[in-house]
């Protein structure tokens, strides 16, 4: 026995039909695209409606026989939306009646209210429920200038501060380049004063040089000198001490009485000659 659709049949929502057959709704969704429900509508491109002979059919595994009458089709579906629209209508009216007994319900509360108040009348607190609306609105323009104010203001300083932002840009950049000219004019003057002093340094090497070499020079003289002194100092005491034999205890006298001056006299000369030999040998 094929099922075929009559009218009494009841079309189900993809939630129904998923508890129906014990699946998940998208596994409804799945078999209407594959064609489980070939009698599935979707009025209006909202939700899905299948009739339930294809899901009777779907559970005993038995084919659904589709009636060919465009005209029946038309008008059951006519006949589905006709009762939806019905159905939405009374909905509405439902509703409509309802907000109609909320709204003479808090008329009535209000009216109360009024009058618990200390107004005469209603209108009395309408036109005072109406002063205070405009009230309201007063402050509420208020707010919103002050609001416009503060957003001008904050705009004003976004601006000010990118104006500073880019001065301090502009003012560390220019102080960079006025420390690498500085740095760079410190090293210059210390390169010139190094030079200088490595100048100078060489100078003074030259002039010690010949310096030195002058005092080689004078090395033969002082050796010179010095035996001179030596050897004169020797001729001199045995001179004395051959001619005046009788002087030796005048001349002991003396060399007692002048003994220091002459040691130190001696003493300074054969210390300057060692300094000139020991320089001259450093420097060899």
């Amino acid at each position: 026995m094929n099922y075929s659709m009559v009218e009494t049949e009841r079309w189900l929502t993809v939630k129904q039909v998923a508890e129906m057959i014990g699946k998940k709704e998208q596994s409804v969704y799945d078999y209407i695209n594959k064609g489980a429900f070939p009698r599935a509508r979707q009025p209006g491109g909202g939700k899905w409606l299948i009739p339930e002979g294809d899901v009777q059919a779907y559970l005993t595994g038995k084919p659904v026989t589709i009636i060919d009458n465009e005209k029946e089709n038309k008008a059951e579906l006519a006949k589905n939306e006709l009762a939806k629209v019905i159905s939405e209508v009374e909905l509405a009216t439902a509703r409509a009646k309802q907000a109609e007994q909320e709204a003479k319900q808090a008329e009535q509360q209000t009216k109360a209210k009024l009058l618990e108040n200390g107004w005469k009348s209603i209108d009395e607190g309408l036109i005072y429920i109406q002063e205070e609306k405009e009230r309201l609105a007063d402050e509420r323009n208020k707010v919103e200038s002050l609001l416009e104010s503060t957003r001008n203001r904050e705009a004003e300083t976004d601006d000010k501060l990118h104006e500073i932002n880019e001065k301090a840009t502009q003012i560390v950049s220019e102080k960079r380049v006025e420390a690498k000219a500085i740095v760079a004019k410190a090293e210059n003057e210390a390169k010139n004063i190094k030079d200088s002093a490595y100048e100078t340094a060489g100078k003074i090497r030259l002039e010690a040089t010949k310096e030195i070499e002058n005092v080689k020079l004078l090395m033969p003289q002082l050796d010179k000198i010095d035996r001179i002194i030596v050897t004169d100092l020797e001729t001199t005491f045995s001179e004395y001490y051959e001619n005046d034999k009788n002087g030796e205890k005048e001349f002991i006298q003396w060399l007692k009485t002048n003994r220091v001056n002459f040691q130190h006299t001696f003493a300074n000369l054969y210390q300057a000659i060692k300094e000139v030999k020991r320089i001259c040998h450093t420097d060899h």
